[in-house]
């Protein structure tokens, strides 16, 4: 069996780098300035030691001193210009009809690949329904299963006498992360990964909204689940309507309460 992590021993100078960030304590110095001994022992392949790494000496699996990228400061948002990106996205729930772009669909998932997973898992994987007629499909099937709910009595009605999607709210584009084993994280890497999306999206001009009565709804129901490929192990962590606002931006924010927030000494 091949080891995860490759260490060039001609190319390593003992600096101790690679341990510093490495939560596995993989690394072993048992003399200053001399190349560590690899204790392989629940490399998660975060790939931290690589990029610390001053002269390209290691590798963990696939990433390489070839593979990482290096950051462009100069295109990291100041605070200031995130914080106003955080308070301009809104939950929006009024959209055109028209599909969302695959080139901003493409943009958002590769930006994805880096949203943060606990123990660098990676386990979400995506569904993504980029057409109007099906998920306006999609809100029927799941409104005739809740029929005889009588929580459900409104959204119905608006259904059969309006024609207005509430669980949708007719966005023409459903995201849905899942997962496939349920893990004391995965739930909250789904959200992350949600978030990270709704902010993403935000940022390109593109309302989203979490979708929570489709979460609640797709759970049971057989004929939403098999219409959108949702295997019997898969699970639903997180979901967003998307689709470009039918509106005008919002050129103000509403006001929020402050946080509460109580720091220990």
């Amino acid at each position: 069996m091949e080891n995860l992590i490759v260490l060039d021993r001609e190319k390593c100078t003992g600096c101790g780098l690679c341990l510093t960030d490495c939560s596995y304590r993989n690394y072993l110095f048992e003399e200053k300035g001399k190349p560590p001994v690899i204790v392989e022992d629940g490399c998660i392949q975060c790939g931290h030691c690589v990029c610390k790494c001053p002269t390209g000496a290691l590798s963990v699996g696939s990433i390489s001193p070839n593979t990482i990228q290096s950051v462009d400061f100069g295109k990291i948002a100041s605070f200031d210009q995130f914080a106003e990106l955080v308070k301009y996205r809104r939950s929006i729930r009024d959209f055109k009809k028209d599909p969302i772009r695959q080139e901003d669909l493409d943009r958002l998932f590769e930006m994805l690949r880096w949203a943060p997973t606990a123990k660098n898992l990676l386990m979400i994987k995506w569904i993504v329904v980029n057409d109007w007629d099906t998920v306006h499909e999609l809100a029927s099937l799941l409104l005739d299963g809740v029929r005889d709910q009588e929580s459900s009595a409104k959204m119905i009605k608006a259904w059969d006498e309006q024609g207005y999607d509430w669980i949708h709210r007719g966005a023409p584009c459903l995201a849905i992360a899942t997962m496939e084993e349920e893990t004391i994280w995965t739930m909250t890497d789904a959200a992350i990964a949600a978030e990270t999306l709704d902010l993403g999206a935000a940022a390109l001009g593109i309302g989203a909204c979490w979708a929570g009565l489709f979460m609640n709804f797709i759970v049971q129901n057989e004929a939403a689940r098999k219409r959108i490929g949702l295997s019997e192990k898969q699970k639903v962590g997180a979901a967003l309507m998307l689709g470009y606002p039918a509106g005008k931006k919002y050129s103000k924010t509403p006001l929020r309460p402050k946080c509460d927030v109580r720091y220990v000494q």
